[in-house]
């Protein structure tokens, strides 16, 4: 068997491909429209958890939009682990990026990156997770022993 993975496959599926000794094809396509309420079928996150942490003191939380892929891949790492997923930074207002020291052309300025942990994951076990996925982030790494920051 062979799958095909886009853009919105999940990971679930993508590991049981693999489990079963099936092998994957990433096929890099057109972004998919961001449908307005994905909201819906997001199972563990809710919208606030991506907001900037300025706590309203420079923009209103949500000075760009958090990517729907983002938003996605972590609902899918935590439904494959059944383990908590916590968010330490998803959107980021320009204020609050540099007094975090964060790069000028951040991806958190953008909505196309997050900050997160695993309960209970070392960061590298989270990235290995990424990594068999066949999911191709743009930036991937551990902030700490716990911390990973992924963006698309």
């Amino acid at each position: 068997m062979e799958l095909v993975i886009t853009e919105h496959t999940k990971l679930s599926v993508i590991f049981d491909a693999i489990a079963s000794g099936g092998k994957c094809k990433l096929v890099v396509d057109k972004p998919v429209e961001t449908v307005e309420n994905f909201w819906d079928s997001i199972k563990h996150f809710d919208k606030q958890e991506f907001a900037c942490k300025c706590g309203g003191r420079y923009c209103g939380g949500f000075p760009a939009e958090i990517s729907q892929r983002i938003v996605e891949v972590l609902d899918d790492i935590r439904e494959y682990t059944g383990k908590p997923v916590v968010v330490s930074s998803g959107v980021r207002c320009s204020v609050h990026n540099k007094n975090v020291g964060g790069v000028g052309n951040s991806y958190h300025t953008k909505g196309r990156a997050a900050d997160f942990a695993v309960c209970g994951y070392s960061a590298q076990t989270t990235i290995n997770i990424v990594n068999t996925s066949g999911l191709k982030p743009i930036e991937l790494y551990a902030i700490d022993s716990a911390y990973v920051h992924i963006a698309f």
